[in-house]
């Protein structure tokens, strides 16, 4: 079977995906390496149930995620002033279908466990070749890093990235709260 690529996005308060596609130049990206870019705002979504949900009962998720083969979650190493860190668990928020996020801010670690339980990634990737520090997650600092960091279990990864980052994993709210969820296991 041919694999097909999407490379998925999702709107944002302040930002919407094909505005940030086009910004980045992933449209000239994918035309050469024949691959989709989705903007799942603009796509089919499904209702979900959240299995013992701290904060969402139900979810609706982007359809072209439940026909996936291999769902992969790629994010940057940074710091986050709400969440501490970001990661491939706080990446899956941006996968709630409304545009301002900021709504769930303030019951964001329990927002971040119940979409990985409906959304859990098959592969986790952390960018840290270049990684941000201080006031991320838009307006820290750059540091050079040098570092790949990957895994099948989303905890894990975000457990590894907050030790790297200085921070104790048990301390980090949305981290400790989708371990005892038993996500990624």
């Amino acid at each position: 079977k041919e694999a097909k690529i999407n490379i998925i996005e999702n709107d944002a308060t302040s930002v919407e995906a094909s505005s940030l596609f086009s910004l980045l130049d992933f449209n000239a990206i994918a035309e050469r390496c024949d691959v989709n870019l989705v903007n799942v705002a603009k796509g089919d979504w499904m209702l979900k149930k959240v299995p013992d949900g701290m904060y969402f009962k139900e979810l609706e998720i982007p359809r072209v995620i439940d026909n996936c083969d291999l769902l992969i979650s790629f994010a940057k190493l940074k710091t986050n002033a709400m969440t501490k860190v970001n990661g491939v668990l706080k990446n899956m928020f941006g996968l709630i279908r409304t545009k301002r996020k900021s709504l769930f801010h303030a019951k964001i670690d329990e927002a971040i466990a119940d979409i990985n339980k409906i959304i859990p990634p098959d592969l986790c990737i952390i960018d840290g070749f270049i990684g941000m520090e201080e006031l991320g997650p838009a307006f820290g600092r750059p540091k050079k890093c040098e570092l790949l960091i990957g895994g099948v279990d989303p905890v894990a990864v975000d457990a590894c990235c907050a030790r790297i980052m200085g921070f104790y994993p048990r301390l980090v709210r949305h981290i400790a709260l989708s371990e005892k969820c038993e996500i990624g296991r």
